[in-house]
């Protein structure tokens, strides 16, 4: 979906953002002709089933080419331990 940034100076364009977010969906027309719908973000989201991502979802995003590979950074790891046991007798 495209966004169009609302600008400080288009006193129209705010004024229908204002008049859907009061008073619901706007029906825009072409010629007479219904083309398009302004409806605020959290009905569209409610029908769409969409929703803004949360920090969750940026965090659980795979890293770009597969990761990391800790073996290679961190070497491998250790299996159990091998030391022997303490004698407390």
């Amino acid at each position: 979906m495209g966004v169009l940034p609302l600008k400080k100076d288009d006193e129209e364009l705010r004024a229908v953002v204002e008049r859907a977010l009061s008073e619901g969906p706007l029906t825009i027309t072409q010629d007479g002709v219904p083309t398009a719908v302004l409806v605020p973000a959290e009905e569209y989201q409610r029908l769409t089933g969409e929703r803004r991502p949360s920090i969750i979802d940026y965090l659980m995003k795979p890293l770009p080419g597969g990761g990391i590979d800790l073996d290679e950074y961190i070497g491998p790891r250790a299996g159990p331990s091998t030391r022997p046991l303490p004698d407390f007798d």
